[in-house]
């Protein structure tokens, strides 16, 4: 249940004012407030950031933890103690893909039915319209490269944690670099520049980004349609059309690891990232 009406009073913002920010109308806000209808992926981000307060506490979900002795019919055989032991044994960059592909696989085992989905229509934001982080900037770099092509495996991430000095622009919200391996992306996305990337699962329709394919990662740009039926397509498209796109099928393994948020020639921050 949307928590919006409490959280916007709360804040001292009236409808008005909220549907300003947010570039809606008021009648908008109102039905958010009444469940008549719900806000998208990006709208839930801009509330987060002009209400201050997380996504799961505007939908109203709490962050109660149980212990697993309290989770009923738990079984901790030897199989799930290994997985457990796993996870605890590997950084936080792969336990974020680990945790995307959970939240994915437990939606879909959960749902009784496929839910349709209506097109929404986003603009393509402008890369040059990105304001950036004031420095010094700490980053996560990903050795194993970000392919533009015919796919890189994930186990070569090899991730670190690098500084990047004032001086160099790196775009608000990107806290992960790494190199791209490819040509799919130009014109606008050089091969063996480093890219920006803000780690999120959720991405728009139109919008680049980094994804994991039957465990193979991609730069590609996100093409979400709707057939006649009122399914959802989706296709990660290559801006170089001598590559081809990649469709996403129901049997294969497809993971949102984050948004594609600017470039860097690799010679202007190799000497931070010891390469």
């Amino acid at each position: 249940m949307l928590n919006l009406k409490a959280v916007r009073e709360n804040n001292k913002f009236s409808q008005q004012k909220l549907a300003d920010l947010l570039h809606v109308s008021r009648s908008t806000i109102a039905m958010w407030e009444t469940g008549k209808s719900e806000p998208n992926l990006s709208h839930l981000e801009k509330l987060s950031d002009i209400l201050s307060i997380s996504v799961d506490e505007l939908l109203g979900k709490t962050n109660e933890v149980c212990s697993i002795n309290e989770i009923p019919d738990f079984e901790l055989n030897n199989r799930n103690e290994k997985y457990i032991d796993k996870y605890l044994n590997i950084d936080e960059h792969a336990k974020k893909i680990v945790n995307s592909i959970l939240d994915i696989e437990y939606d879909r085992c959960n749902s009784s039915t496929v839910k349709k989905i209506k097109p929404e229509r986003q603009k393509l934001i402008k890369i040059s319209s990105f304001r950036h982080k004031k420095g010094p900037h700490s980053l996560t770099y990903l050795r194993g490269k970000l392919s533009a092509g015919p796919g890189n495996m994930v186990f070569a991430e090899d991730p670190r944690t690098v500084q990047l000095p004032e001086e160099i622009e790196v775009p608000y919200r990107a806290n992960v670099i790494v190199e791209i391996d490819g040509k799919s992306m130009e014109p606008y996305i050089h091969d063996g520049y480093m890219a920006y990337i803000e780690e999120t699962p959720f991405l728009n329709h139109g919008e680049i980004g980094y994804f994991i394919v039957n465990g193979e990662k991609y730069i590609k740009k996100l093409i979400v349609d709707t057939n006649d039926d009122g399914y959802r397509n989706i296709t990660l498209y290559s801006i170089n059309r001598i590559f081809r796109d990649i469709r996403i099928g129901l049997d294969d393994r497809f993971v949102v690891v984050g948004r594609y948020r600017g470039q860097v020639p690799k010679e202007d921050v190799a000497e931070y990232l010891d390469v």
